[in-house]
């Protein structure tokens, strides 16, 4: 698994990516996200990749995002944070 900041490079992978409605309840689509990032030069978005699998998605955001939850000007809030299927996981860690 490698770690990267989002670039233009995994638009195909985000535009792919697929949350269920339930999931959708509870997160943003990490194309949601990118839009945002394009608006907010206080967003990162992160993406891991196995291979060209996606595996995790989240968004760091710092300054004026984190200040409704916290004073300390060095907070970075995690928004987004999002997982494969445990069962994904799983066959996934069989694999290796």
């Amino acid at each position: 698994m490698k770690i990267h900041f989002y670039d233009n490079k995994f638009k195909n992978v985000i535009n792919n990516y697929e949350l269920t409605e339930e999931q959708l309840r509870y997160t943003k689509h990490p194309k949601d996200c990118i839009q945002l990032l394009n608006e907010d030069f206080n967003r990162y978005s992160i993406v891991a990749m196995d291979g060209n699998k996606l595996v995790t998605f989240f968004v760091l955001h710092k300054n004026d995002g984190v200040k409704p939850y916290s004073n300390n000007n060095k907070s970075i809030l995690l928004r987004s944070f999002q997982l494969i299927s445990v069962s994904k996981a799983e066959a996934m860690l069989k694999m290796h």
